[in-house]
């Protein structure tokens, strides 16, 4: 089924114009992004109400009881529609009075995707600088406050955090053992004597300052567990390794093993590579560097 609807019109004169009328301005832009997403709502709205306006069992119309203008709010701007409220079927298989269409539909009178720019803009810059850019770029939402960007901020990471990881395994088939893996450094040492300052630069030219070694410990509770480390670059090659370490040491079935790393970037891709389930775990150390990254990212934004 095709539909088509006029949206709105643009001009320009032919007299007097200047290099900034060529194209769209981002006002008119907007409005026009504003406009497509209006009548785009209200034809998703109704298609989803007529497919449901007959009773599943009889195939009876329901009737009209009421129905109310609401707003929605989209990254793309406000929009309204029409809610309506119908009489129950007859036959009572609807279990009550009314029946609202658009009850389990759209719960909130925000969309999950502008909740979501909120928050991926406000964990990047402050609040009220959220609000200017998106005045700015996107067409008006309605009464979007740096207060409530901060509000659905908040909101959305509470929901990350306590979101529970994603596991193949069920509850009843826990892994037997368990992978931790680290990395360390073994620093070049230098000489202090004096005039070594010459020689030391010169070598560090030519050699790598630090070798970094990876480490693996595997075992299950309360025994003994095995150990392995590696100083070659963390490549497929390393992953093999560690796999074969894994399967000499009986641990082959990719559901007997989860990996335990902590936040350290050269990790992540070791972790993530390994055919195993993987879990972070953050110490004091991680977290708190972690947290002065952040400081460093929205110092300049906050002070200039």
């Amino acid at each position: 089924m095709v539909k088509r609807v006029e949206v709105m019109g643009f001009h320009r004169p032919l007299e007097d114009q200047t290099p900034g009328d060529v194209g769209l301005s981002l006002a008119e832009g907007k409005s026009l992004l504003n406009c497509v997403q209006q009548e785009f709502v209200v034809e998703q709205i109704e298609r989803f109400c007529t497919s449901r306006r007959s009773c599943v069992d009889c195939g009876v119309q329901r009737r009209l009881h009421d129905s109310h203008c609401s707003e929605l709010k989209t990254a793309l701007g406000k929009v309204f529609y029409c809610r309506e409220r119908w009489k129950a079927c007859n036959c009572g298989a609807d279990g009550s009075r009314y029946v609202s269409p658009l009850k389990n539909y759209l719960t909130e009178a925000i969309t999950g995707e502008l909740r979501w720019l909120h928050a991926e803009l406000g964990a990047t810059m402050p609040y009220r600088q959220v609000r200017r850019v998106m005045d700015l770029l996107l067409p008006s939402s309605g009464r979007d406050s740096h207060v409530t960007i901060r509000n659905h901020t908040v909101t959305v990471g509470k929901s990350i955090q306590h979101a529970r990881p994603v596991r193949q395994w069920c509850e009843e088939t826990k892994p037997n053992a368990e992978l931790g893996i680290d990395v360390g450094y073994v620093r070049r040492a230098r000489c202090n004597c004096k005039g070594s300052g010459k020689d030391n630069r010169a070598d560090a030219g030519n050699q790598s300052s630090s070798i970094a070694v990876v480490v693996a410990t595997v075992g299950q509770v309360g025994e003994q567990p095995r150990v392995w480390a590696s100083a070659m670059p963390r490549t497929k090659r390393l992953n093999q390794e560690m796999t074969r370490f894994l399967e000499v040491s009986g641990y082959g079935d990719p559901s007997e093993v989860v990996v335990l790393t902590d936040g350290a970037r050269d990790l992540v891709g070791v972790a993530h590579d390994l055919r195993y389930d993987s879990e972070w775990i953050l110490d004091w150390a991680h977290i708190g560097r972690m947290l002065r990254r952040v400081d460093q990212a929205i110092a300049p934004l906050a002070y200039g």
